[in-house]
């Protein structure tokens, strides 16, 4: 009985020990694969965005959620900081209101004979549709001049970018010095005025500064940048301008986040450049800024543009409504583009990538602590956004990582328990044959 007894036992604990040692080379076999999509695999660490998507804030008016409601209806839903559980929505048709509700959402059912209406959320937000309803046909043709976001976007202070270390007092006070007494921003001026304002102080004081910086100076925080390139200590190029113009365009609340461009080809960096887009709060957009072409702003027909408009009108030929805010002669004088000195011109080519950086990227990727180095490890979100016109890239890497990470994780956490175990069913194991021995 004692011997059928220890077989039985001994049977367990060998299918233990086989089941503990699938589960370690498992939890081997997983981290290996999230070491190598962290450390080799391109675009572990982005998102890839659409343009609206890329554009969009979660802090701006959005339309979240279409569908089709029976035969000719459709309802709509909202999103963004004027969205509410009880919205004000009224429905126009040529410049006459014909409808009027408050609810979550929106349905409506267009008129016979009518086709183009107006919405307008909660007395602020408001856009244009075209419905249309054909003979013999069961669903309506929608047409929106407003895109659906399917993703929700990210808020605007996710992408203002920050520094890896916090700035210590003395940088505070003297940022807030030179914004005050130098650059004469006051907090209650529009954002436009803020960036011009500050661009035209960096660049009246570096139009003779440019070049080829020392080593040591992208390991310094802006401000200390700054006064290197004042005191004649190195001169600056294009990473410098970013960092130092995001630097005190957050300080007075205007977002400001960095770009890359460039393509690499058999480990060769293509075109290389860096460069800001600044939030506008008053016309809900991001706009171009580029310090080391002296550019602050581009514009077509007045709108302000985006770094990738900017891409994509430079692929036409001259344009006499497509200008810059060029900085010459001590004064911001609007230009066409095409006359205009610009790196865009040789690096916005349509075989480069745009990299967007979130705002906490520095941080992310220079950790000291072992808590940081934890954090960085477990953050489930992308470090950047990759964008791209000319090409499809795979969004597999990201994810790949972020789930093999989770699962290295619980697992790793699971291995002591398993180890246990097993050690104890041995444990109990020897000691029946000790007691069958004596």
């Amino acid at each position: 009985m004692l011997f059928s007894l220890l077989l039985s036992k001994w049977s367990s604990c060998m299918f233990a020990g086989k089941k503990f040692l699938f589960y370690t080379l498992l939890l081997l076999l997983v981290g290996s694969i999230n070491f190598l999509f962290r450390k080799k695999i391109a675009y572990a660490y982005a998102d890839l965005l659409s343009y609206n998507s890329l554009y969009a804030v979660k802090e701006q008016f959005n339309i979240t959620y279409l569908e089709r409601l029976g035969r000719d209806s459709i309802r709509m839903r909202f999103g963004g900081e004027n969205d509410s559980s009880q919205n004000d929505l009224q429905v126009f048709s040529g410049g006459r209101r014909i409808a009027q509700t408050r609810a979550p959402d929106l349905a409506i059912r267009p008129y016979t004979g009518v086709n183009r209406y107006r919405v307008r959320v909660n007395g602020k937000d408001s856009f244009d549709m075209q419905i249309e309803m054909f003979h013999g046909d069961t669903m309506p043709w929608l047409t929106l001049f407003q895109p659906v976001l399917r993703k929700a976007p990210s808020s605007v202070m996710d992408w203002a970018w920050t520094e890896a270390q916090a700035p210590t007092a003395a940088e505070e006070e003297f940022a807030d010095r030179v914004l005050r007494d130098s650059m004469q921003v006051k907090r209650w001026q529009p954002s436009r005025e803020k960036v011009l304002r500050i661009a035209r102080y960096l660049l009246s004081r570096t139009v003779d500064k440019r070049g080829q910086p020392t080593d040591s100076m992208m390991r310094l925080s802006p401000v200390a940048q700054w006064r290197c390139v004042l005191s004649g200590l190195s001169p600056l190029f294009c990473g410098n301008y970013c960092r130092i113009m995001a630097w005190f365009a957050n300080r007075v609340g205007v977002p400001c986040r960095v770009i890359e461009c460039g393509s690499v080809t058999n480990g060769l960096a293509e075109g290389d450049h860096m460069f800001d887009e600044v939030y506008l709060a008053e016309t809900g957009g991001w706009a171009y800024v580029d310090l080391m072409d002296a550019n602050v702003f581009a514009r077509k027909n007045g709108r302000f543009l985006n770094v990738v408009d900017v891409q994509r009108l430079l692929r036409y030929g001259p344009d006499p409504g497509f200008t810059a805010l060029h900085y010459q002669g001590d004064t911001l004088a609007e230009l066409p583009f095409q006359q205009v000195p610009s790196f865009a011109r040789d690096f916005f080519n349509p075989n480069n990538d745009f990299y967007f950086y979130y705002g906490n990227y520095l941080r992310l990727v220079n950790t000291h602590s072992l808590w940081d180095k934890l954090c960085s490890f477990l953050y489930p979100k992308p470090y950047y956004v990759l964008y791209s016109d000319h090409a499809d890239y795979p969004g597999y890497p990201f994810y790949i990582r972020l789930v093999t990470q989770y699962i290295f994780i619980a697992g790793l956490a699971g291995w002591p328990f398993f180890a246990l175990g097993a050690f104890l069913l041995r444990l109990k194991i020897f000691q029946i044959g000790l007691r069958r021995q004596r």
